[in-house]
């Protein structure tokens, strides 16, 4: 685990939050396409949260290590990863069901809850909102893609177009709604700080979240939306 987060912690030097962003990413960089592999290689269930806290220990204090934040974001998105891979093989060996997305789904929702929960804490940099704004928005094509996923497998028409910004005509958007109560969640965090310090405040998000929110209302019915 130990080499599998050295991208990660040249990522968190940079205090910048796209870096980050792109290391907490569904999709392996060009450059490095095996790493999602990689990472869910270097792991198990049973000792990912031990792996990670010893692969922490190295660049830091150990008592910081155990207590730190990351541990529990970087565990579930090896969560995440794991159901990504699981999703791609089978995808690869033509047995592609909805319970694949779901479950990758489920996990990604999972990671932008664990954001939420340590950044209205107080245990994340400032900047952090903004790795949570690129996770939410990987959320908000998750969510399509799991909610098309559903359609196939209903006896109902479904649009296979690849925009993900246009009104869809899917039966249902079951999940992108789910989705879209997450992102109301972010939208209060960000609107609810009350730091004086505007160079610290959260409230810099609501203009990425607001945009985030239009782009899944008009993919959600006009009645979804009210109800959301």
């Amino acid at each position: 685990m130990q080499a599998a987060l050295v991208p990660f912690h040249q990522a968190l030097a940079s205090g910048l939050a796209q870096p980050v962003a792109d290391f907490f990413s569904p999709v392996a960089p060009a450059h490095d396409p095996g790493r999602l592999y990689d990472f869910y290689r270097a792991s198990s269930d049973e000792k990912i949260e031990g792996d990670v806290v010893y692969a922490l220990e190295q660049r830091m204090n150990p008592k910081k290590a155990k207590a730190s934040p990351w541990v529990d974001i970087i565990a579930t998105y090896w969560r995440a990863v794991k159901e990504i891979i699981k999703t791609d093989e089978a995808a690869n060996l033509g047995k592609l069901n909805e319970r694949q997305y779901l479950a990758v789904y489920d996990t990604w929702k999972d990671l932008t809850s664990i954001f939420i929960k340590h950044i209205s804490g107080g245990l994340l940099p400032a900047w952090a909102i903004f790795t949570l704004y690129f996770t939410a928005n990987h959320l908000r094509k998750i969510a399509i893609k799991a909610d098309e996923q559903l359609a196939k497998s209903k006896p109902a028409a479904l649009n296979t177009g690849y925009s993900d910004d246009i009104v869809s005509t899917a039966p249902q958007n079951q999940k992108l709604e789910e989705a879209a109560r997450v992102f109301n969640r972010i939208f209060a965090l960000c609107l609810g700080d009350r730091n004086p310090d505007m160079s610290q405040s959260r409230k810099w998000g609501v203009y990425c979240i607001a945009n985030l929110q239009f782009k899944t209302y008009f993919k959600v019915s006009p009645i979804a939306v009210c109800v959301v």
